[in-house]
């Protein structure tokens, strides 16, 4: 099972077109623009664990057998909110690009493969990881059918988002600044094909997210390997770049048996309305709250705790009961694309 490993910081609206420029020329490389519909499913039913279908799915014994099987394994054990992704870019720059008014609703091309995305819950501070590099295990399933084979295992599309990006990529490295439009949080089910108009919608919060990020395979040593190349990228960009330190909680996707009390954040309540508390207080160290275009959910900076660290107070040397993580799978290296 591959690893997502990143750093992440906050770009304003005010220095989009700096930043862009410096990520640009740091990298050697001009940007991607892109769109992505991010929708998310919980189970209807608590109690269903995994994906019922999977018989049938392993019946098929094609290219993504191996991965539903994983995932089902997966979610048998702990529920967690999944993400099917797909690329909507031509629909949306295609009419401005050729000068024509957006229409309402446009349709997803046949030839963009959904994508089911999973992610785990990132691994606790320790002595081996940097407290400003995250990393967590990620399973992500190419799939047009990925909408189908959710509604057949009972579940049920929460939301539904668009991610705008810019991607640059380097020595196997990805750069990103995304910002995020809230299209629906009671989306409907005969809308899935259909790709959402954003005209008149405003992103959510007047900044973009940055991340420089890494997919690698689950050994020790290539993810030591990631560590260092990341330190080394920050300690490079610091002085333009501040790369924060995160409260992993912030990305957590597990659902809860126990519901929650909304906390009076629209967004945050709507994703998490079937988690239990997981001690993250809406009171945040800066004024704006943010959300997370990797997970789509609230993602809160971490204020300073009372030995003011900003990490969790977790022993260096233990590892949460739930996560599971003192030993890697391996799997081979993400190939990304290369500039045309």
């Amino acid at each position: 099972m591959p690893y997502e490993i990143f750093l992440a910081g906050v770009v304003s609206d005010n220095d989009e077109a700096k930043a862009r420029a410096v990520l640009g020329g740091f990298t050697e490389m001009r940007e991607h623009h892109r769109f992505t519909r991010v929708q998310h499913y919980e189970p209807q039913d608590i109690k269903i664990r995994g994906f019922p279908t999977i018989k049938e799915l392993l019946k098929e014994r094609g290219p993504t057998t191996a991965l539903y099987q994983e995932l089902h394994n997966i979610l048998v054990r702990q529920p967690y909110t999944l993400q099917i992704r797909t690329n909507i870019t031509d629909a949306i720059l295609g009419p401005a690009q050729a000068g024509a008014e957006a229409a309402p609703h446009g349709t997803v091309s046949g030839g963009k493969p959904h994508i089911l995305r999973w992610s785990d819950i990132p691994d606790p501070p320790n002595q081996r990881i940097p407290p400003f590099i995250t990393q967590r295990k990620i399973i992500e399933i190419p799939d047009q059918r990925a909408p189908r084979i959710l509604a057949a295992s009972k579940f049920r599309n929460k939301s539904d988002l668009v991610e705008e990006s810019y991607h640059w990529w380097f020595n196997d490295v990805e750069y990103s600044m995304v910002r995020t439009y809230l299209i629906s949080l009671d989306p409907s089910p005969q809308t899935t094909d259909q790709v959402p108009s954003l005209a008149g919608l405003e992103p959510i919060g007047d900044f973009w997210l940055l991340y420089v990020r890494m997919r690698v395979e689950a050994t020790p040593d290539r993810m030591q390997q990631a560590h260092n190349q990341l330190q080394q990228i920050r300690d490079q960009l610091l002085g333009v770049f501040e790369f924060k330190v995160w409260d992993r909680r912030a990305h957590d996707t597990r659902i809860m048996e126990q519901p929650t009390q909304g906390n009076g954040n629209v967004i945050g309540d709507a994703h998490n309305s079937n988690k239990k508390s997981n001690g993250v207080s809406p009171t945040t160290a800066s004024s704006s709250e943010e959300v997370s275009p990797v997970d789509s959910q609230l993602t809160i900076p971490l204020p300073d705790d009372d030995d003011g660290d900003n990490v969790e107070d977790t022993p260096d040397t233990e590892m949460d009961e739930d996560d599971d993580e003192s030993e890697y799978d391996s799997d081979s290296e993400r190939d990304w694309p290369k500039d045309d």
